[in-house]
């Protein structure tokens, strides 16, 4: 946005502009549309103004917690709604896929929010703003489906249970519940079905196509994740 005549930017006035970009921003990557045509450098430089003026106009804090409002804000009212009456092993690709792309947003909006992340949250010993979207996502989205995602990862591993040791299921629920975002929770998922193979070239490709069903939508390469979280043990 164009600054005024008076050279400061006005904190309503201001946030209504990088509300409205960020919102952008979220629909884009959702829609998987073009995100080079944002504006993500406007954005950036309204809030580096905002953040530099002197005081009282200096509105380094207020756009860190309306920034942590209006996140908290979006997982509540659009992503929860879109995942809470999924179940099964839908639920559990639609909840990476749906992380994937809150990592996405949140890059964009640490970009956003570059100015901010470099100078006061640091100073304040503040969360990033990538964190406190993070954490947002596994407080109001994950934790709440939690439970969900328990019971699919354990079904999908008592059908094959005689392959593995018989405290398998009990590791999976426990591993659910300590770690908190799905590619995490998946990295270990995969390392368990390498560290408790009782057969050997048990993980032969009509397993694998399998597990590579679960975290990847259909027309894409199936196996391109786990291959990743593999390498990463």
């Amino acid at each position: 946005m164009k600054r005024g005549g008076s050279s400061v930017v006005d904190l309503e006035e201001g946030w209504r502009f990088v509300a409205a970009g960020i919102a952008k921003i979220r629909r884009a990557v959702e829609d998987d549309g073009e995100v080079s045509s944002l504006p993500i450098m406007e954005l950036y430089s309204t809030v580096f103004f905002m953040c530099t003026q002197k005081p009282p106009h200096d509105y380094s804090r207020q756009l860190y917690q309306r920034y942590k409002e209006d996140v908290d804000s979006y997982n509540k009212s659009t992503v929860l709604p879109s995942l809470r009456d999924i179940q099964g092993e839908i639920l559990l690709r639609h909840l990476v896929e749906r992380w994937r792309k809150h990592e996405w947003i949140l890059k964009l909006a640490g970009t956003v929010f570059r100015y901010p992340n470099r100078y006061y949250i640091p100073m304040n010993s503040l969360p990033t703003i990538e964190q406190v979207g993070s954490t947002s996502f596994r407080e109001l989205v994950f934790n709440e489906l939690k439970n969900s995602v328990t019971k699919t990862v354990i079904g999908m591993v008592d059908f094959e249970q005689a392959l593995f040791c018989k405290s398998y299921s009990t590791k999976a629920q426990t591993w659910i519940l300590e770690y908190s975002h799905p590619d995490y929770m998946l990295k270990h998922y995969y390392r368990t079905i390498l560290d408790n193979l009782s057969l050997p070239g048990y993980l032969d490709p009509a397993v694998i196509s399998f597990h590579c069903w679960v975290v990847a939508p259909p027309g894409s390469d199936r196996c391109a994740r786990p291959r990743q979280l593999l390498n990463q043990l």
